[in-house]
């Protein structure tokens, strides 16, 4: 393919020390518009929306990992129905959940990569003849920096590597748990004691998929040593075990 030319952006910066004065400016920012707030922890995220929640005719919802699951889809139907909206959010909101068309983007304090700020940037300018933009607000010098910093590294294109984890056996714990409700909610290994229930789950002599089991393995053993998953009355998968992560 020929190359594209560099998408347009538009980014504002702001440096407020003051936090009250701070607020009113992402308030300013956020009035009549459909945005997404974004910040860097769950009590930041609680403090901003009592911050911008006093403006004027904005509907401000909140949304982090803390927020029960049925209010953040209410706060997300909402959001995708209103015009005069701010969702002050964690990065729970960074990837994977459609809210209709965004406005913008405002991002308080310093994200955490350059890739978490591609990501935010990235929710705005999907409509015909809209541009990405994100409005900075930074409280400190540190996050004035750090800002200054991503937006010099996107700019050059860089973004950091993907590393996977080496053994994710807090991933094999999950699948395991999913096959066993998979499999009409119960699971138990043959009764051989503990070696040879280790050697169900992990494979004949610990070699098999979930190779992070073998003895020489070290901290794979932590993994589980007997027991079995069980789906109770309410549909809760309950585990018991000599050992679980």
């Amino acid at each position: 393919d020929p190359p594209k030319p560099a998408a347009e952006r538009r980014l504002w910066v702001d440096f407020e020390p003051d936090g009250d004065v701070l607020a009113r400016g992402v308030a300013e920012a956020a009035t009549g518009v459909k945005s997404l707030v974004f910040v860097e922890s769950r009590r930041a995220a609680e403090r901003m929306a009592r911050g911008i929640g006093t403006a004027p005719g904005l509907d401000v919802y909140v949304h982090h990992s803390a927020v029960s699951r049925a209010d953040r889809q209410q706060a997300e139907a909402q959001f995708q129905d209103g015009s005069n909206a701010a969702i002050v959010c964690t990065s729970t909101m960074e990837l994977g959940i459609d809210v209709g068309d965004l406005d913008r983007v405002i991002q308080v304090g310093a994200p955490s990569s350059v890739a978490s700020y591609l990501q935010r940037l990235g929710r705005t300018g999907r409509r015909s003849g809209s541009v990405a933009n994100c409005a900075f607000f930074c409280e400190s010098s540190a996050d004035l920096l750090q800002v200054v910093a991503l937006l010099r590294l996107g700019h050059r294109g860089w973004v950091e590597d993907v590393k996977p984890p080496a053994r994710a056996v807090h991933v094999l714990a999950h699948q395991i748990l999913a096959l066993s409700l998979q499999e009409g909610g119960h699971w138990s290994p043959p009764h051989r004691g503990v070696a040879g229930q280790r050697d169900a789950v992990c494979g004949a002599g610990g070699s098999g998929a979930a190779g992070a089991c073998r003895d020489d393995a070290g901290a794979g053993d932590t993994l589980r040593r007997g027991g079995r998953a069980e789906l109770g009355a309410e549909g809760r998968a309950a585990v018991w075990g000599e050992e679980l992560l």
